[in-house]
């Protein structure tokens, strides 16, 4: 609109601010580290019933990538259960994921902790002694 409005010179000003944004900030903005980088979910779930499937469907579809940290068993016998510490990356906050994953047939608790628990885990030790 400024070419045909007799004003080249900013159409052209405009122009290369316009390609600046589209092909220097743009990437820059997306490589600067989320909030949610060093949380870390921890999600109890019911196991042999193709949950952790559909934890990770929901995840991969709301443009997360995760990294399984820990599983271990819980539960007994009748009802066996898998607790499991999991990182998601994306660019979505990570609280957006909790109330999908809670709606999941199976799945007993979803938590949000700001790190690993293997710290916390240490910490519990020394107190109990």
């Amino acid at each position: 609109m400024a070419c045909g409005a007799g004003m080249v010179s900013l159409g052209a000003v405009l122009t290369i601010f316009h390609l600046i944004t589209l092909f220097v900030i743009a990437p820059a903005v997306r490589k600067i580290p989320s909030v949610d980088r060093n949380r870390v979910m921890h999600i109890d779930y019911a196991d042999g019933q193709g949950v952790l499937r559909q934890i990770l469907e929901i995840a991969t579809t709301m443009g997360f990538s995760s990294s399984i940290l820990r599983t271990r068993r819980t539960g007994d016998e009748q009802k066996p259960m898998v607790s499991m510490e999991v990182r998601f990356f994306g660019r979505h906050p990570l609280r957006n994921l909790v109330m999908p994953l809670m709606d999941l047939h199976g799945v007993a608790s979803v938590t949000v902790r700001g790190t690993d628990s293997s710290e916390d885990d240490d910490d519990d030790d020394d107190d109990e002694s």
